[in-house]
């Protein structure tokens, strides 16, 4: 049968064929071909909008295999370092190949945002401290969120590996375990002689006052090495979590 040449935009059709992305193209009898742009198949499986309370950034979670039906590693890309596609040859090596091809790069993540369908949209925070969601007021640390009820499970937190260590306690825990009481008063030890005044004063409200907010002043310790600076530091912010010692302030 005579095939009616399509426009360019009806051209632009994407499958997957023996585990490849193809698109769509007519020849000059009118039929159509599906040549491959590349030898793998991909899809976006998740978009996640970081926010570090400063800029938002957003990746995409990548999923792929290849023509042979090796599985390759799931990723996650920059969206402003998806279109260039050099993603590909960096995350999954040398096996995974965009064709050479007038346009194949554009082709190729074009069909994978297609191909992706509805793609689901995660918000995560990339900060610690205080964030407004929802109307209400919610303190993130790297376990997740702590409002005024207790939990926010709906709140995602994923911090750099420098604030890693910032881990609150289950609130629910703390109260069921009656940890709490006992939390605070190991935490007054720290008055107890531990320190000159004029160190531990300043450094213990310190511990209290940076909960409540920005400021404008920050603690800064200074002192000959083996005096135990780090030490002193590191209990007070043992109080925003417990894994972090004088290695891991």
């Amino acid at each position: 049968p005579a095939y009616t040449k399509p426009t360019t935009t009806d051209a632009m059709i994407y499958e997957v064929r023996q585990g490849q992305i193809c698109m769509l193209r007519w020849n000059p009898q009118g039929l159509a071909e599906y040549p491959p742009l590349c030898n793998f198949q991909a899809i976006i499986k998740e978009q996640v909008v970081v926010d570090d309370g400063a800029e938002i950034i957003t990746y995409f979670q990548i999923q792929g295999k290849l023509f042979n039906g090796e599985v390759l590693a799931q990723i996650e890309v920059r969206a402003d370092e998806f279109a260039d596609m050099d993603w590909v040859i960096e995350r999954w090596g040398a096996n995974a190949v965009v064709f050479v091809g007038r346009s194949n790069k554009d082709h190729v993540r074009a069909a994978i945002q297609l191909l992706s369908g509805n793609i689901a949209s995660n918000v995560v925070y990339g900060h610690t401290g205080w964030r407004k969601t929802k109307g209400r007021w919610n303190y993130l640390h790297s376990g997740g969120a702590i409002s005024s009820f207790g939990v926010a499970d709906s709140i995602s937190v994923r911090l750099p590996d420098g604030l890693k260590h910032f881990a609150l306690p289950s609130p629910c825990d703390t109260l069921r375990d009656n940890e709490m009481f006992n939390a605070i008063r190991a935490s007054l030890k720290m008055l107890d002689g531990l320190a000159p005044d004029g160190v531990i004063l300043p450094l213990y409200a310190a511990i209290w006052r940076a909960i409540l907010g920005e400021t404008d002043m920050s603690i800064f310790m200074v002192g000959y090495t083996g005096v135990f600076k780090s030490e002193l530091v590191a209990l007070a912010q043992q109080h925003y979590g417990p894994a972090m010692n004088r290695m891991k302030l």
